[in-house]
């Protein structure tokens, strides 16, 4: 034979219910995500600050990019992304 004994029909069957653990996300993490923005956009800001005070010629460069932030010179007409300023 095998080595396994015939279950005993009078005997109710013996039943193993695996309890299986439930692992929660961790929820503490999202502060993360928001603190690496707020930090960005500082280092962003202080460097906006730092070039400021560097020379005249670059305070004024920003202070140009500032009041017309698009690539265009102030006289230019834009005229869209399609040729012959054709819309959608």
């Amino acid at each position: 034979m095998n080595g396994r004994r015939r279950p005993d029909p009078e005997q109710p069957p013996f039943i193993i219910r695996k309890l299986r653990s439930r692992k929660a996300a961790h929820p503490h993490g999202a502060w993360k995500v928001a603190y690496a923005d707020f930090v960005t956009s500082m280092m962003a800001l202080f460097i906006v600050l730092w070039a400021a005070e560097q020379s005249p010629v670059i305070r004024s460069s920003i202070a140009t990019y500032f009041r017309n932030p698009s690539a265009l010179p102030a006289g230019r007409e834009q005229s869209g992304l399609l040729p012959a300023g054709a819309g959608v």
